[in-house]
């Protein structure tokens, strides 16, 4: 029942926010974050974390990150699922972009060149809308997946992860904050069904 609740309440918050977003609501409140990041940079040591933090939802990293995980017999389970949920977070969040085509934000970042380019979000037939955020969605089931996978204590300092990943796509001005929680909850909900199926079945 917990769980068939808390997927329901983010199914309603996904929706909520699609709505928002559908009715240019909080347009003008995403735009505002964003203005605000894009005077604010332009010192190189943030600006350069901000690259590294970006980079972590990035699809190569993620998958290197469960492919180390699969070579432990210890940590296989954990490498597979993560894979298997960045995969399905990534085609999720790509044809979700397609459909509600949103175009990204379009503001020059004025901060330092970065050490190299800042990877954009994948696409499905070609489109590069922003909503929801892959590369949130990704960071986001690797990072619960882990947490639920290994049950420590100390293991929950790990949502800094796509906490500052969260804050560097909009620092970069890759997204609006809304399709920043958007991947969020698509992530959170994505590992909530399929870690359940497999824990049931195991």
């Amino acid at each position: 029942m917990s769980i068939l609740y808390n997927l329901f309440i983010l199914l309603i918050l996904f929706l909520s926010i699609t709505s928002l977003i559908h009715y240019d609501i909080i347009k003008e409140l995403d735009l505002n974050t964003l203005h605000f990041f894009q005077n604010v940079s332009g010192v190189p040591t943030y600006d350069n974390i901000m690259w590294l933090s970006t980079e972590l939802g990035g699809i190569f990293p993620c998958v290197i990150f469960c492919v180390v995980l699969i070579i432990p017999r210890k940590t296989r389970k954990i490498g597979l699922t993560s894979l298997l949920l960045i995969l399905i977070s990534t085609i999720s969040c790509g044809y979700i972009s397609y459909v509600i085509d949103r175009n990204p934000p379009g503001l020059q970042f004025l901060g330092s060149t970065t050490m190299l380019n800042i990877e954009n979000d994948t696409g499905i037939l070609g489109n590069e809308g922003s909503y929801p955020s892959g590369h949130i969605s990704r960071i986001t089931v690797i990072t619960a997946t882990l947490i639920n996978q290994i049950k420590k204590k100390y293991m929950h300092f790990l949502w800094f992860l796509p906490f500052i990943s969260s804050l560097s796509r909009i620092y970069l001005l890759q997204h609006y904050p809304t399709d920043i929680i958007a991947g969020v909850v698509i992530g959170l909900i994505i590992e909530l069904i399929i870690s359940y199926k497999i824990r049931v079945r195991s």
